[in-house]
């Protein structure tokens, strides 16, 4: 990787923080595809790719699936709802063996993996974004989610409104997080 792709990445990590309060400045239908193309690339265990994607724009569902989070944010142009599959067939490998106790345990790992991923594209890419973890029955049924399937988090897209609440961030030091083996 070259240095001034390095730095692209640094940037990218440094400068990236949730939104609370977003304007309604539309975010383009081709922005929010460039968002799902680069989330469809993330990792997952077995390559399984344990997740399909909601697309919200609809107001009054954007509003509804707000008010599950408990009304911390304001109402953003656009979520994306992340849905957890479940194991399919030819993901069977999970399902066998030492790994089967821990399916359910990779299936979040793998829809943390590509909520973040998805969150860092729409930064990428000049939005602002905040994921949310709705209360899962209540946005299974607001977005018609097959039975089986889980709508696991939300990605909320947008712009930051001008003067706005940003929370600082604070991040806990290195030193205090990293043990070195002895």
């Amino acid at each position: 990787m070259s240095k001034s792709k390095q730095k692209d990445f640094a940037n990218l990590m440094e400068t990236r923080c949730t939104t609370y309060e977003f304007s309604q400045k539309p975010v383009p239908d081709s922005d929010i595809t460039k968002i799902l193309g680069l989330g469809r690339l993330a990792p997952s265990a077995n390559n399984s790719q344990p997740w399909s994607f909601v697309v919200v724009k609809n107001k009054e569902k954007i509003s509804s699936l707000m008010r599950l989070y408990g009304g911390f944010h304001t109402e953003p142009s656009v979520l994306i709802a992340i849905i957890c599959e479940p194991v399919g067939k030819h993901q069977i490998a999970l399902t066998r063996g030492p790994v089967a106790s821990m399916t359910e345990y990779h299936q979040m790992l793998n829809i943390g993996v590509v909520a973040t991923t998805l969150d860092y594209a729409a930064t990428y890419y000049g939005f602002d974004a905040a994921l949310l973890s709705p209360e899962i029955d209540a946005a299974n049924r607001i977005l018609s989610v097959k039975k089986g399937s889980k709508a696991i988090l939300l990605l909320a897209i947008g712009h930051h409104s001008e003067g706005a609440f940003r929370k600082e961030k604070e991040r806990k030091a290195l030193s205090g997080m990293v043990h070195w083996e002895k």
